[in-house]
């Protein structure tokens, strides 16, 4: 089983209509590699707007993707809140965040995409996530790490922690039977690693710290705890806008960033996973972002772990 791997595609046709293309070169190409599925931790949008998540449906529609076998997707806080990106935008940011109905963004996300939430488990009718899905030999969970706005404990509303109801069903999901012995992949949006202040997404020092500021996922030990207990494989995500993968506390991480500045210009990286009997191989693979152009190179990092 071949898994393509795409996040934080930051859509926007107003202020960035090239990232639309971009994750249409991006989806083209893992279909091109024959990727049995995709999967999109996150930030699908830049602003939450519905213009551009309808812009992505038709995107996965145009090829034939809307498709519970085909496509898993899990939220990111950009899908729900949008987010500051001009110095003139930080005072306003926090009204619009408060008029923001938390849980009604999430069920129009899973609406807009509804197909890919079909053949899924749901540890009851009136939650969303966690998930589990099975394709061949492996089951994704999906999990919701995005954090409910607040003035004082996510003021950015970019943090991320799961809560305690979510790591509930977690425990009910990785107990059943039927998950127990497939590989189990994690889908989450926010990263684990420690922040980092080298960010070109803000080009002065002041946003650089407040990126850093909300990058932060609260309580990850806790999630880390629980993925050791129940033998998790593997964990994609992406909020960190980079391409690369890493070890923590011996559990490996992916990291996808598919149509954002960290790129080189003129490049996209796309991660692939192929699952094969009790082994999975990883690839983070460079590509030209115009056809024409040939820069097709799998990067250094290439991993193939035996299970």
């Amino acid at each position: 089983m071949k898994i393509a791997h795409l996040s934080d595609l930051h859509i926007c046709q107003k202020s960035r209509p090239q990232n639309l293309e971009r994750a249409r070169r991006l989806i083209d190409y893992a279909l091109e590699q024959r990727a049995d599925h995709i999967v999109i931790t996150g930030d699908i949008v830049h602003l939450g707007e519905a213009e551009d998540l309808i812009a992505f449906r038709n995107l996965l529609d145009e090829f034939d993707l809307l498709d519970s076998s085909r496509v898993s997707l899990v939220i990111g806080n950009h899908d729900i809140f949008g987010g500051i990106y001009l110095a003139e935008d930080i005072l306003a940011f926090p009204k619009k965040c408060e008029t923001i109905d938390y849980q009604k963004k999430i069920i129009e996300f899973k609406n807009y995409f509804f197909e890919t939430f079909e053949n899924t488990y749901f540890t009851s009718s009136n939650e969303i996530y966690p998930y589990a899905k099975i394709i061949n030999d492996v089951v994704f969970i999906g999990i919701n790490s995005c954090s409910p706005y607040s003035r004082l404990r996510n003021p950015f509303a970019a943090k991320g922690k799961v809560d305690k109801k979510q790591l509930e069903n977690l425990r009910q999901i990785f107990s059943k039977t039927e998950f127990q012995h497939k590989i189990k992949i994690v889908l989450i949006h926010h990263h684990f690693k420690k922040i980092n202040h080298h960010s070109s997404l803000f080009r002065n020092s002041f946003l650089q710290n407040i990126e850093s500021f909300g990058d932060r996922l609260r309580k990850k030990k806790r999630l880390i705890k629980l993925f050791h207990r129940y033998n998790v494989d593997l964990i994609l995500h992406g909020h960190d806008h980079h391409c690369n993968e890493n070890w923590i506390e011996k559990l490996h991480f992916m990291n996808a960033a598919g149509c954002i500045d960290k790129n080189k210009p003129g490049e996209l990286q796309i991660n692939f996973i192929t699952v094969t009997a009790n082994t999975i191989q990883t690839e983070i693979r460079t590509i030209a972002e115009a056809r024409s152009i040939k820069v097709e190179q799998p990067s250094e990092a290439a991993y193939a772990i035996a299970m």
